[in-house]
């Protein structure tokens, strides 16, 4: 009986074993390959599931040949379309070869039910993910404005590439800008491209980025130029990456949206209210309405100067106006050449400038006239002390009140009256600390000079 049993339990796992083998011979080999049972193409090791779409699935692997990671998109033959779709994209690629701002074809093949392309992998996701999810990259491009004007630059440098190799996008979007650790983008999906420029192909690309004319067709004899139509996904896209919405749903007269900017462009100021100048001219009148690409050239050449919004703009000017100012005040000790005069509130002017920097300066003698004795200061590797500079005593003149700062008075004409104001900007004076800093004792004065020698480390 014993013996029985185990000869029935041995056919059984025999059985089970041929079943299991027949049935992973007859899964195709992307199904083995995503289910861990077999390497695809025997090469690619599954890692992890990416994206998952109506026409197919995009996963990561590890291409186990060269130990390198890549991107896998699979495209499902039982999809009406795909097949032309693939051999489309595969075609474009191969047309385009290569250049560090497009996503490189690594391989193609096929399965019995996909068609697979093997792409360059893009280690920190998309653009669209970096915004919404507000990752580091993300929040970098918001708001810092030279990451923002390298990212103008690099999507100018890949969309005239294309254009000149007479290759049209025509799906510009976050999604489809994957982000390299090293801050370079890689454009991606070129599936729904063209090389035609005069296109009657209608309804084509992602309805919030879509040019209007590219939306709806009035008669039979209508297109749209393929490459304008890229150009105002730029700007929809870079409104996006600033803001995190877009304008419009749809940029037709059904859009409330739409119809409001069709009425006046300065809608665009009421739905992004920290938008500013630059960013208006190059992605507003540039971009999405004249749809002149070089509206990137206006933005990068405009915008490292002045920023991309309104924040940006205030930050960058005060910087500047701190900058100048503490510059101003070590120039006017050495501008002003005055006989030696004993005077309580005494200064030092050098004889050998050159030798001494701003550091050296406010260190010396700034810190020293405010009686301020900072010993962790002076153990900073940015603090020298030149015994070879001669000092020379000279006497400042009190323009103001004793409980004003003589710094700030030595800055002023005899002649005129004190304004601390002047010297700054209206609207960025109501609430900063530094600049109200002019009305302080001299003691709270020499405070804010002290906290400055570290911005300037």
């Amino acid at each position: 009986m014993a013996a029985t049993t185990f000869d029935s339990t041995a056919n059984l796992n025999n059985n089970l074993s041929h079943l299991s083998n027949d049935f992973k011979s007859s899964l195709d080999n992307y199904l083995q390959y995503q289910k861990g049972l077999a390497l695809l193409n025997n090469r690619y090791s599954f890692i992890s599931n990416l994206q998952t779409g109506s026409f197919g699935k995009v996963t990561s692997a590890l291409d186990v040949k060269l130990d390198q990671k890549v991107a896998i998109k699979a495209l499902k033959k039982s999809v009406s379309g795909v097949s032309l779709m693939a051999n489309h994209e595969v075609s474009i690629m191969r047309s385009l070869g290569y250049h560090r701002n497009i996503t490189q074809l690594i391989d193609f093949f096929e399965t019995k039910k996909y068609y697979v392309l093997v792409l360059e992998f893009a280690d920190s996701g998309d653009l669209y993910d970096a915004i919404h999810n507000k990752t580091n990259l993300g929040i970098n491009f918001q708001t810092n404005h030279l990451a923002f004007a390298d990212l103008c630059s690099q999507l100018y440098e890949v969309i005239a590439y294309s254009h000149s190799k007479g290759v049209y996008h025509r799906d510009i979007k976050p999604e489809n800008i994957l982000l390299m650790n090293d801050g370079t983008i890689k454009l991606c999906d070129w599936g729904l491209s063209t090389k035609i420029l005069k296109s009657n192909d209608y309804n084509v690309g992602t309805e919030k980025y879509m040019a209007p004319e590219a939306l709806a067709k009035s008669n039979p004899n209508d297109y749209y130029l393929s490459d304008l139509v890229d150009v105002y996904s730029i700007g929809i896209t870079l409104l996006f990456t600033l803001f995190n919405k877009c304008p419009f749903r749809k940029a037709l007269n059904t859009d409330p949206n739409y119809s409001s900017f069709l009425k006046s462009k300065s809608f665009i100021y009421d739905f992004f209210t920290s938008i500013n100048t630059v960013s208006f001219r190059g992605i507003v009148d540039l971009l999405i309405i004249e749809r002149d690409l070089n509206g990137l050239k206006f933005l990068i050449e405009n915008g490292m100067k002045n920023g991309f919004t309104i924040d940006q703009e205030y930050s960058i000017s005060f910087s500047k106006q701190q900058n100048n100012y503490i510059n101003s005040i070590v120039d006017s000790f050495n501008d002003t050449k005055i006989e030696n005069e004993s005077n309580e509130n005494e200064v030092f002017l050098f004889d050998d400038y050159d030798t001494l920097n701003e550091d050296d300066f406010i260190n010396e003698h700034v810190l020293n006239d405010c009686n301020i004795n900072d010993s962790s200061s002076k153990s900073n590797s940015n603090y020298v002390h030149n015994s070879s500079v001669n000092p020379i005593s000279i006497p400042i003149p009190n323009f103001t009140s004793n409980t004003s700062s003589n710094i700030a008075g030595s800055m002023m004409n005899s002649s005129s009256t004190y304004n601390p104001s002047s010297l700054f900007d209206s609207n960025v004076q109501k609430n900063n600390s530094f600049i109200n800093s002019f009305e302080m004792s001299n003691d709270a004065w020499c405070d804010q000079i002290s906290d400055l020698r570290f911005k300037f480390q």
